[in-house]
């Protein structure tokens, strides 16, 4: 009976602490939210700004049309055509990327832009170094649009 009553005891002090020494927060007609200190005090909440990307994948974002891309790329186009497997239209480009050989991708639906891959060339004489090359290329920041994808790839 000692220990329940103790441990009730505890808990209670611990419950009341909290609750005396915790923050109250408001928010201002404004909008604005501001943290009420319990002495009298208040300041306003620091808020976090979410980064906005300024382009999707490479000097595009996503849902341009095809003319749009096409506007926004210096390199010829080396191919362009319909993908029947993917109801899509595929336009390709070719230059180097992060000092790598590649075709540079932009797939459509319906005139929008929905992805974009590069697939990089072959050009190592010894097969083990692509895992190398890989994983040097991984390492850099590709943050995908939630709906739609951007896919690095070796040919």
């Amino acid at each position: 009976m000692k220990k329940i009553t103790v441990n009730g005891l505890i808990m209670f002090l611990l419950f009341t602490a909290i609750s005396i020494f915790s923050k109250q927060y408001a928010t201002t007609d404004s909008g604005k939210r501001i943290i009420l200190n319990d002495y009298g005090k208040w300041a306003y909440m620091k808020t976090i700004q979410p980064k906005v990307l300024s382009f999707g994948f490479r000097k595009t974002n996503w849902c341009m049309t095809e003319q749009q891309v096409k506007e926004t790329e210096e390199s010829p186009v080396v191919f362009e055509g319909w993908s029947d497997s993917n109801d899509a239209t595929i336009i390709n480009y070719k230059e180097k990327v992060f000092l790598y050989e590649c075709f540079i991708t932009y797939i459509f639906k319906d005139d929008k832009l929905v992805q974009g891959k590069y697939s990089f060339l072959p050009n190592n004489e010894n097969d083990n170094e692509y895992f190398a090359d890989f994983d040097k290329m991984s390492r850099f920041n590709f943050i995908p649009h939630p709906r739609f994808s951007f896919i690095p790839h070796f040919f």
